[in-house]
């Protein structure tokens, strides 16, 4: 067994992290506590990571920190992977999360970042800015939902100019209709119960699993969606999917 790669350590860091935040969010949402999920995206962290994977790493670490160090108790903070950071707030309304939200997004950009990378032989010398994409925890009653919200969120606040957040209702999507055999309704029934989740919530994140899994989508956020067709990036962040049962049991039309 060889040993992994810089890359790998990552990447299986960056999973575990992301679980831990899937967890302590369905654990609140659960309970339904008053949280206000917003995610921040780094801003520019191509030229980051082109300088070295492992100080991208080290600026990621050290932007978590910092918004540790802004939060209350009961708040909590992960690094969601790639560059992006999931923050948990807890407050009276979404005026106050807003608030909150965008002072740490402020005490971000004005803080100035010096880091040496003796493996790698760089260093990060400057500020950095985040954009964020904020919900309302009345708005989504799934993890899944949150995340991908959140993240169209993020999407609207980059077209808008970058280190800023949004919070502004979605774009109504296209409804879609998948048609399943009886089997498969059966199977998908069981896999929400064990899972405890919506079956739309499911449908979804198999379609981002599978939009990701082509080679064509991997590498930066924002050409991953340039390249990705239009209407198969609206479907994965589309709120509402139904299913239709196939009349006929030997068709599969998915």
């Amino acid at each position: 067994m060889g040993v992994p790669s810089v890359k790998e350590i990552i990447f299986f860091k960056s999973e575990l992290n992301a679980l831990r935040a899937e967890a302590m969010l369905d654990l609140l949402i659960r309970k339904k506590q008053k949280i206000y999920p917003i995610m921040f995206d780094i801003d520019g962290s191509r030229k980051i990571r082109e300088k070295g994977i492992i100080l991208r790493l080290e600026v990621i670490q050290h932007v978590l920190r910092f918004i540790e160090s802004q939060l209350s108790k009961g708040e909590f903070v992960f690094w969601y992977g790639n560059d992006e950071i999931l923050v948990i707030l807890q407050a009276d309304s979404m005026e106050e999360a807003t608030s909150k939200a965008d002072d740490i997004r402020q005490s971000i950009s004005t803080r100035h970042i010096f880091i040496e990378e003796p493996v790698e032989n760089v260093s990060y010398d400057g500020c950095i800015t985040v954009t964020g994409g904020i919900v309302n925890f009345d708005e989504c009653h799934d993890v899944m939902d949150v995340i991908r919200l959140s993240k169209s969120r993020i999407a609207l606040a980059k077209e808008q100019g970058r280190n800023c957040i949004d919070q502004t209702a979605s774009e109504q999507c296209s409804l879609f209709t998948i048609r399943i055999t009886t089997n498969e309704e059966l199977q998908l029934t069981a896999l929400c119960e064990k899972r405890r989740r919506t079956q739309g919530s499911l449908l979804r994140e198999a379609v981002d699993t599978l939009l990701l899994h082509y080679p064509q989508f991997h590498g930066h956020r924002r050409d991953r969606e340039q390249k990705m067709p239009k209407n198969a990036f609206t479907y994965a962040c589309t709120p509402a999917v139904t299913l239709e049962k196939n009349r006929k049991e030997g068709k599969h039309d998915h």
